[in-house]
């Protein structure tokens, strides 16, 4: 039962507080009735006798126990696919090619777009030439 506490951020008591829990418990079974019912704790398997009134069992779990334990479960394998998931994430963006697809209409004005931009560099270069010449030669 440590070790669940433990998973779900709960710690142990220290041994002063343990030590006074202890002898309140002391205290309080002198002054219970003699006719109170004697509680056993089960270490090995009584048959039938587990399940019994007054008979603390390790065995016998309850409802919430239970549902943490397999919520508990699920997490673990729920992150587990998560990590799986993101490291194929990881490969296929290193594998990828990044290519983009257009549509047939986005094509063409990426087409006029280069042809312009290239017919552009074209004029400027012979506008450059123009100057140079018409500076140098004097035409």
């Amino acid at each position: 039962v440590i070790d669940e506490c433990r998973q779900f951020g709960f710690v142990p008591v220290g041994a002063t507080v343990n030590a006074i829990a202890k002898e309140a418990l002391s205290e309080l079974k002198d002054s219970l009735p003699a006719d109170a019912p004697t509680w056993t704790y089960e270490v090995d398997t009584i048959k039938g006798g587990g399940q019994e009134d007054y008979v603390i069992s390790s065995k016998r779990r309850t409802y919430a126990e239970y549902e943490r334990t397999s919520l508990l479960q699920d997490q673990m394998a729920l992150m587990a696919r998560v990590a799986e998931m993101e490291a194929t994430m990881k490969v296929n963006a290193l594998v990828s090619d990044d290519k983009v697809v257009y549509t047939q209409s986005e094509a063409d004005r990426i087409t006029a777009a280069l042809a312009l931009s290239s017919l552009s560099i074209v004029l400027w270069g012979v506008a450059i030439l123009y100057l140079l010449a018409k500076k140098l030669c004097g035409i």
